[in-house]
């Protein structure tokens, strides 16, 4: 006799676990790179962070306590909660202050944290989910930027609809754990796109993200008003407290170097209490 069909067998396949995924094992060491870099920013010396585990299933992040990040990229966007558990701040906030390892981190225990350690574990956060996107973006080969518009929108879902990466990260003889939480199905969706992209079209994006980078880096520029001619017996003779009289006057012509080359013109201005150089003219 012949058995009569079920529903449950037009169920769909439960997808493959993610620690069986081809990449996984190089996208996790790359977001412990990004938290370690985030940390040494804070104070550069004697950080570790190793990753613990990575978990299939995950409780929902709580309502209080961590960040929630949206980070977006031409396929798609990845939803992210950050985590620090108490010994992880008191590592941190031991760290900000100094500490050597020298003696037992103070604990925390339930109490709320006070204004300047919430300001603390803010400003890691925020740090922490800049390296993210970049830890992403060299991982996917495809720019991620965050999320700026008001307040991401957080993780929902049941605990196998969710992926968490735990590392233990460490400063000295203090220890603590960050957890990187993501939308299981989200991340899923990056990992495929990145085996089915187009050959030319994630090294464009990698590209266009590394300009960027670089537009965001600082230049020093150098304001000249004059150059001045003095005997090298004047120089000789140079006192503190003595005035050198320039040729130059203040409504004058100055130019703006950078890197050794003139690149602008203008004239002294002001702007508020300081002083200024208004551009006149750039040099070609």
């Amino acid at each position: 006799m012949q058995r009569p069909l079920e529903a449950s067998f037009f169920r769909p396949a439960a997808p493959p676990p993610l620690s069986a995924a081809p990449d996984i094992s190089r996208l996790a060491a790359q977001l412990g790179e990004a938290c370690l870099r985030s940390l040494a920013r804070l104070r550069p010396a004697g950080w570790a962070v190793v990753l613990d585990r990575i978990e299939e299933r995950a409780d929902p992040p709580g309502e209080t306590g961590g960040r929630h990040v949206r980070l977006e990229s031409a396929l798609g966007s990845l939803t992210l909660h950050l985590s620090l558990d108490r010994p992880a701040i008191s590592a941190i906030t031991e760290a900000a202050l100094g500490g050597t390892g020298a003696e037992q981190a103070f604990g925390l225990t339930d109490r709320p944290l006070s204004r300047i350690e919430t300001g603390l574990i803010q400003m890691v956060e925020a740090s922490l989910a800049g390296e993210l996107a970049t830890a992403l973006t060299q991982h996917f080969s495809r720019a991620f930027s965050k999320f700026e518009d008001g307040d991401p929108p957080p993780i929902t879902g049941r605990a196998d609809e969710l992926a968490q990466f735990r590392y233990i990260i460490n400063v000295f003889s203090y220890s603590g754990e960050l957890r990187l939480t993501f939308n299981a199905a989200e991340l899923r969706c990056q990992m495929s796109a990145a085996g089915q992209a187009d050959g030319d079209d994630a090294p464009a994006a990698l590209r266009q993200h590394f300009q960027n980078e670089v537009g965001k880096s600082d230049m020093v520029l150098t304001v000249m008003l004059g150059p001045e001619t003095f005997s090298l017996e004047d120089v000789a003779g140079f006192r503190p407290g003595q005035l050198l009289e320039l040729s130059s006057t203040v409504a004058g012509e100055v130019t703006v170097w950078s890197e050794g080359v003139a690149s602008f013109r203008g004239r002294l201005a002001r702007s508020g209490e300081r002083l200024a150089v208004a551009l006149s003219a750039v040099n070609t």
